[in-house]
């Protein structure tokens, strides 16, 4: 069998059948109607990693043993193989372990389809795909990632938007230094200062990226990374049906921060652990409303075609090096490296540095320079 089909030298990432993904622990009642429903064995996973199979084998076997239907589902803790497989090596790991079906899995031990003999005989073609990818929005275009390779913009472009991000901040704190000055003669409460002070930060950050084209790249992020994750194809046409908004945002993220801190540090509570007790379910309870909200009306606008087709670019990349490279080992190093987070440091390093030296050569009233 393998002799005769020794010609299949090239990598099993082309022939990936889909495969429906489960936690393990799911209940044999629900893997038996989902392999029921798709026809293929369950991938199981474990805190996103690859942990095992469940056959219609694995489901007769368990009822026939008088398994009830809520006990959780027999799970074969089959082998996987890696996206860099060759035909020849998938067809004798399925030779050797008697199985109609393996799970492949990316470099992050994560899996992205299943591969049988009939596919690799009749060469059926399907991208492989990251499960989970994340990305950022520059003034340059879109980058993409799912921590083991990346596509779209350079790291040029990331270090552009943390100088971006970082100068946006310097103006909103500036404005905010200037309406304390006017706020503080005023006999209001000092809680109320506080807060009008913050609001006039947080609204005029918000309000500048609002004009800037930063957002529309945003919504072309989001809406690329949703059409990679949902299996659809990238091209523009299918990517504009996507939505703008996405449950992953680092937007959320900072309201939640936001909402928790503001919180926190409040004295309309003097109880300190009521404080933090009403931060942590205030936070958790609004973090994604108020997020999705303001990703639909701020942090993201519609696209333009260029700012479409920056974010299929992107798209297009990342599954091209995702199907040659995406089963390549990375260290922490590198997958850190690869979210582009010491990218946008480096950039908001570079504008505190001139801040500095601006300080050092204009005559800057110190009164300013505490707030920088």
């Amino acid at each position: 069998m393998i002799d005769g089909l020794s010609r299949l030298t090239g990598t099993i990432g082309r022939h990936l059948v889909p495969a429906e993904i489960v936690d393990v622990g799911t209940s044999l009642g629900i893997a038996a109607e989902r392999i029921h429903e798709s026809g293929r064995p369950l991938l199981v996973v474990d805190g996103g990693r690859y942990v095992g199979i469940v056959r219609e084998s694995d489901i007769g076997a368990a009822i026939g043993d008088g398994a009830e239907s809520t006990a959780p589902a027999p799970l074969s803790k089959l082998p996987s193989l890696p996206m860099t497989a060759t035909g020849v090596e998938a067809l004798r790991a399925l030779e050797a372990w008697s199985t109609p079906a393996l799970a492949v899995v990316d470099a992050l031990d994560q899996p992205v389809g299943l591969i049988t003999p009939s596919a690799l005989v009749a060469e059926t073609a399907s991208e492989p795909r990251p499960r989970v990818v994340g990305g950022m929005a520059t003034p340059f275009g879109v980058y993409l990632t799912n921590g083991a390779v990346s596509g779209g913009v350079g790291g040029g472009a990331l270090v552009a938007t943390g100088m971006l991000l970082f100068t946006m901040f310097l103006v909103a704190t500036i404005l905010s230094v200037m309406v304390g000055s006017l706020v503080e003669p005023l006999p209001w409460p000092e809680a109320v200062k506080s807060l009008l002070i913050a609001s006039t930060s947080a609204f005029a950050f918000l309000g500048i990226l609002r004009v800037l084209p930063l957002t529309g790249y945003h919504a072309a992020e989001h809406m690329t990374v949703h059409a990679i994750e949902r299996g659809e194809p990238i091209v523009k046409e299918a990517v504009r049906r996507m939505p703008r908004v996405h449950p992953r945002c680092g937007t959320n993220l900072a309201v939640g921060a936001t909402l928790f801190m503001a919180l926190a540090t409040t004295t309309w509570i003097e109880n300190q652990e009521l404080k933090l007790l009403a931060a942590a379910v205030v936070s958790l309870s609004l973090w994604r409303p108020i997020g999705s909200l303001l990703q639909q009306h701020v942090t993201t606008r519609k696209p333009s075609d260029r700012q479409l087709d920056a974010g299929v670019r992107a798209g297009r990349q990342l599954l091209q090096r995702f199907a040659s490279e995406g089963a390549q080992p990375r260290s922490i190093f590198q997958k850190l490296l690869l979210s582009g987070m010491f990218h946008i440091m480096l950039g908001s390093l570079l504008v505190y540095a001139l801040l500095q030296v601006a300080f050092w050569i204009l005559p800057i009233p110190e009164a300013w320079k505490v707030y920088f």
